[in-house]
């Protein structure tokens, strides 16, 4: 084995151990909490987050989604027959409050919640990465709303630009939108993450920050940044932004999550 192919080994591998070796053992909380198999906990100072998987099923991204990836690539990463991926969102309780980010497609959500003793009408926020269906689609369930006494936070570019006006139409009355240099409810701050959509957000709460759809394809984008999903709408600036987010993580030491990474939807750069 050559030279590039063994880093390429060592990144992969440090990304797999990162992501089942979760500081505060994931895998032990989850079983200590009795969780469904499609959760997962991690605990900070103060406040405790949860991965919520959406999907029922385990899914997998073609290489293709991502352009023209070598073949050379395909090879060392061992993704010819897909990349693991996920859809997914997060919870975090915190200072008493019940905060959700982005709401999957609403298969498996609520029950998930239900599980950790949150029911639906006790959600007090939901911070939206951006308004893609499978990221608003639990927000509306046979024409009502789900979450009736949530505060719904959004981004001024993300909504002027993806249409919030009918996405929340339901919520109308409790949108709270802003600026990327505003401070949330619970200490949230967004951090701007545009290029998959114009006003794309991150969410940093303590050491968790909640990324969104920085990475489609966690395996190939945490070695090529460069490469960007077909859906990015600008797709030099999500390249940016990948690698924004990705070395913020690594350098202030925080959980990272994504909203499309695979089981348990973290990178762990805590340790």
């Amino acid at each position: 084995m050559n030279m590039k192919k063994v880093i390429v080994a060592l990144l992969c591998l440090g990304t797999v151990l990162s992501m089942v070796s979760c500081k505060g053992g994931a895998k032990a909380a989850a079983e200590e909490e009795n969780l469904p198999a499609n959760m997962a906990k991690f605990e900070s100072k103060g406040f405790v987050t949860y991965w919520i998987s959406d999907n029922a099923e385990p899914r997998m991204n073609q290489a293709s989604l991502f352009g023209e990836v070598p073949e050379e690539i395909i090879s060392e990463l061992g993704i010819a027959e897909g990349i693991p991926s996920s859809m997914s969102t997060f919870f975090i309780k915190a200072d008493g409050k019940n905060l959700l980010f982005d709401t999957g497609m609403g298969g498996l959500l609520v029950p998930s919640l239900e599980a950790i003793g949150v029911p639906a009408d006790k959600v007090d926020a939901i911070f939206f990465t951006h308004l893609h269906g499978d990221h608003t689609g639990g927000l509306v369930k046979d024409g009502a709303a789900v979450f009736p006494n949530a505060k719904i936070y959004v981004s001024k570019a993300e909504y002027e630009g993806m249409n919030g006006e009918e996405v929340f139409a339901l919520y109308k009355d409790n949108v709270v939108l802003f600026d990327f240099d505003d401070e949330l409810i619970c200490g949230v701050k967004p951090i701007e993450a545009i290029g998959h959509t114009p006003g794309h957000t991150c969410y940093l709460k303590g050491d968790v920050l909640i990324a969104g759809d920085i990475m489609h394809a966690v395996a190939l984008q945490i070695v090529h940044p460069e490469f960007s999903a077909r859906f990015d709408q600008n797709p030099e600036a999500s390249v940016t932004t990948r690698k924004k987010i990705i070395e913020c993580a690594k350098e202030n030491h925080l959980l990272l999550g994504g909203m499309h990474f695979p089981a348990p939807g973290v990178l762990d750069y805590r340790q």
